[in-house]
């Protein structure tokens, strides 16, 4: 059982390695192309790094601390903050590059607001209740698979539709940037 708990440590963290390679490589596009979609993908991969890094820390606390501990649920709700809000920074980043439009800043933020809440809840579901492991976990991992999942199909979907506008460079590197 160590051997597992150590492989999926080391995939949290060469992950989140790789999820940061990807926010640095959309930033530097950013700063040469000045596009607003490669900020708000730029932040959706940061996000992500974020995510990952933080449950492998929870994962890792989780062996030593019981669910209500503050170390704990506050690595658990950096988590689930980090890990919902990076689903609309996605589609912001596609709906801005296949429509050539930018996403009103109000829109923005009240998604933001409503995946970090959303995050939020998520982290402190079912913690006072021990024997809800199952639940906390559908809650935290399953909801966010749902809707992440989602939220790609509908990026993928977007980008489809929309190749034939897109240029080819920037149809690339969200191709890449979806997982």
């Amino acid at each position: 059982m160590a051997d597992f708990i150590t492989a999926v440590y080391i995939s949290f963290i060469i992950q989140a390695g790789g999820a940061l390679l990807t926010a640095a490589v959309f930033r530097s596009f950013q700063r040469y192309y000045q596009k607003a979609y490669l900020t708000h993908l730029q932040w959706s991969w940061l996000a992500l790094s974020v995510h990952l890094l933080a449950g492998a820390v929870g994962l890792y606390l989780s062996s030593t601390f019981d669910a209500t501990h503050p170390a704990r649920l506050l690595v658990n709700i950096i988590a689930g903050i980090a890990g919902f809000t990076q689903i609309p920074l996605v589609l912001f980043g596609t709906y801005e590059l296949t429509t050539g439009h930018a996403v009103p800043s109000d829109r923005v933020r009240r998604a933001l607001i409503a995946a970090a809440t959303t995050g939020l809840i998520t982290a402190i579901v079912f913690v006072w209740k021990e024997d809800a492991g199952f639940a906390r976990f559908l809650a935290r991992v399953g909801l966010r698979a749902i809707l992440s999942g989602a939220g790609f199909l509908a990026a993928a979907y977007g980008i489809w539709r929309a190749r034939a506008s897109i240029s080819e460079i920037a149809c690339s590197a969200v191709v890449i940037e979806l997982p």
